[in-house]
C-alpha cells in the first residue's frame, strides 16, 4: 500500500456531476475507520487513461515484446518497436501509477466530477479494466437543483450558461449509467442512504456520522432560476433525468 506498509485493497471510485453531492459522500466515508478517500485532482487520470488506451492497442497489434524473441540486439534485430513490455507486466505498472497516487488507507479511493464525458470517455473504461474489483459510487443529484447551484458558484448566476451546462449534465450521467450499469452504488442526494454508504467498507453509521449530515447545509445559496431557465434544463435532460427516476417539477 503506498504510503504505508501491504498490498492494495479494492478502491472506492465516487463519480458524479459537480454539486450533485459527491463531496458529502466522500466525507461520510472519510468518517469510517480505515478509510481514506481522497479528493478532486483535476483530472489528472485523463492522461493515464489515454495511455492505456494507447497500450491497448499496441497489445491488439502484436506490438507488445518486438525484437526480444530471439534475443538478439545485434545488426539483424528488428529495433523500431524494440520493447520488453508484456500485456501483464504493463497492467501492473498502469495499476501501481494509480494506487501509489491514491492508496494511503486499507479502504482507499477519490472523488472527481471529471470523468463523465470531459474527458473524451476513456477514464472510467480505463479504471473499470484495470481495477475490476473496484467499487464505484455514482452520486446523481435533482438536475435542475444540481444546475441552479453549478451556475450559481461557477457561472454568478449567469443563465446563458445554463444550457451547455444541462448538456453536459445528461451527457455525464448518460455515460456512467453506460459504463457502470451494473457495478455501482448510486446514491440520490435527496434521499441519502448512509448506512448503504458506510457498507462499502464494511462499517454502520454513527455518531460522526449524523454529525456530518447535520452539516451539509452548509453550500452556499443557490438563488432562484428563471421560468425560462428552468425550462430549458428540463428540455436538455428530461430523457436522462427520467433514467435516474427524476421528474419536472
Amino acid at each position: 500500500m503506498a504510503g504505508g506498509a501491504g498490498a492494495a485493497g479494492r478502491p472506492i471510485f465516487i463519480v458524479g456531476f459537480p454539486r450533485s453531492g459527491t463531496t458529502l459522500v466522500q466525507r461520510l466515508l472519510n468518517a469510517c475507520r480505515d478509510t481514506l478517500i481522497l479528493g478532486e485532482h483535476a483530472g489528472l487520470l485523463v492522461g493515464w487513461a489515454a495511455a492505456w488506451e494507447r497500450a491497448c492497442q499496441l497489445q491488439a497489434g502484436g506490438k507488445l515484446g518486438q525484437g526480444l524473441a530471439r534475443g538478439d540486439r545485434g545488426l539483424y534485430t528488428w529495433l523500431p518497436w524494440l520493447n520488453p513490455w508484456t500485456e501483464e507486466g504493463l497492467r501492473a505498472v498502469f495499476r501501481r501509477f494509480v494506487e501509489d497516487l491514491f492508496c494511503h488507507a486499507p479502504n482507499w479511493g477519490f472523488k472527481e466530477v471529471r470523468y463523465g464525458g470531459y474527458d473524451g470517455g476513456r477514464t472510467v473504461p480505463a479504471l473499470v479494466d484495470l481495477f475490476p474489483e473496484a467499487r464505484w459510487v455514482v452520486v446523481v443529484r435533482d438536475p435542475l437543483a444540481t444546475l441552479t447551484s453549478v451556475i450559481a458558484r461557477f457561472h454568478a448566476g449567469d443563465e446563458r450558461h445554463v444550457v451547455p451546462r444541462s448538456r453536459a449534465w445528461a451527457r455525464t450521467y448518460r455515460h456512467l449509467r453506460r459504463e457502470l450499469a451494473d457495478r455501482a452504488l448510486v446514491v440520490r442526494y435527496e434521499e441519502l442512504d448512509v448506512a448503504a454508504i458506510t457498507a462499502l467498507v464494511g462499517q454502520s453509521p454513527g455518531e460522526v456520522h449524523r454529525r456530518v449530515l447535520s452539516a451539509r447545509g452548509g453550500a452556499a445559496p443557490a438563488g432562484s432560476p428563471s421560468p425560462a431557465a428552468r425550462r430549458a434544463v428540463w428540455e436538455e435532460v428530461k430523457a436522462e433525468a427520467i433514467e435516474w427516476g427524476y421528474k419536472e417539477g
